[in-house]
């Protein structure tokens, strides 16, 4: 075989992978366009209504209520003692946190579990606020904020207790309290408050939370 035919045997092999690599690109991109371009479920609605975001305040079986109180706090105090046998049979991460040693966690823990209030109860009061408030609808209005603002300082106040030094106003605009979450955007990135303020957002809630629902 000459030289010449040898190049162009090269130059045939070389487009003809150019052009099925091509192929291959493009098949990719339509397909992939083509499936993102799918409608979303019906079934799944962003909660804008009163009645939707009471309903996302009133999932406790999962998000907002049942398992979530923070009980680490409560396993490592001196409220009771366990017996060596107790002790022995307990998971590890329990163990652990009974005699006050960190545990590297893989799942969701009593910080991460304790914002998924937060996250829900931000998202209403931001959406409630976007709702005109009528007569027909003040009662329910105002129990969404109202629940709203209480689980949100439930749990800031949970956090607090378990993840922030005491209060001590000698030394409360120092020492570290916890991430005031207070809006339910997740790009924005969490500051960690003082003592002071933590205190502070969870009392300002806590005092709104109540003049919210005594108005009906």
């Amino acid at each position: 075989m000459t030289q010449i035919s040898k190049n162009l045997a090269y130059s045939n092999k070389y487009i003809l992978y150019v052009f099925v690599v091509s192929f291959f690109c493009f098949f990719l991109t339509t397909s992939c366009r083509k499936y993102l371009d799918e409608k979303s479920n019906n079934a799944i609605t962003v909660p804008t209504t009163l009645t939707d975001l009471q309903g996302l305040l009133d999932d406790a079986s999962s998000v907002m209520n049942v398992g979530l109180t923070p009980a680490f706090g409560e396993a490592s105090s001196d409220d009771y003692f366990l017996l060596k046998s107790d002790y022995d049979s307990r998971l590890t991460r329990e163990q652990r946190a009974y005699i006050w040693l960190p545990s590297d966690y893989s799942f969701p823990n009593d910080w991460s579990r304790s914002y998924g209030p937060v996250y829900n109860s931000n998202y209403c009061l931001e959406m409630v606020e976007k709702i005109p408030i009528t007569a027909q609808n003040e009662i329910s209005w105002k129990n969404v904020k109202g629940s709203a603002l209480f689980y949100r300082a439930y749990n800031f106040l949970n956090l607090a207790w378990n993840h922030a030094k005491a209060y001590d106003e000698n030394s409360f605009n120092s020492d570290l309290g916890i991430a005031l979450r207070l809006e339910s955007d997740f790009n924005i990135p969490s500051v960690r408050g003082n003592v002071k303020e933590t205190y502070e957002r969870i009392i300002s809630d806590a005092k709104d939370a109540i003049a919210s629902v005594q108005a009906f």
